[in-house]
């Protein structure tokens, strides 16, 4: 938590153990999104859809390259996260996939490899 909020919010939510709300975890960054319980099961489905729509290899390499640039000078950031895809990505059947279907005009076939 030190990571994402203030440090005196964090010690107050830890040390006085009080419960927070669905908003004020949103407004705190702590969550993404908040959904009204009678559209939580559609709203939750549409958000999800987006992402189930991706390559999920190409996600995995995303998330890495996100985690692995975090806190880093910029230029070093840039540098690893420049491997990542080089050297990792696009060695990949669905970073081939993805460029050869957007040439193609036609809507890719991820095989999440």
């Amino acid at each position: 938590m030190p990571r994402i909020l203030p440090l005196p919010r964090v010690m107050e939510m830890l040390l006085g153990g009080n419960p927070i709300g669905a908003r004020e975890a949103f407004e705190l960054g702590m969550v993404n999104r908040v959904f009204a319980r009678e559209a939580f099961e559609r709203e939750c489905r549409e958000f999800v859809a987006q992402f189930l729509s991706l390559s999920r290899v190409a996600l995995l390499y995303t998330k890495k390259a996100i985690r692995e640039a975090a806190g880093k000078p910029f230029f070093e950031a840039l540098f690893n996260v420049e491997q990542i895809y080089l050297k990792e990505l696009m060695a990949t059947h669905d970073a081939v996939e993805g460029l050869n279907s957007f040439m193609e005009k036609r809507k890719p076939v991820w095989l999440d490899r």
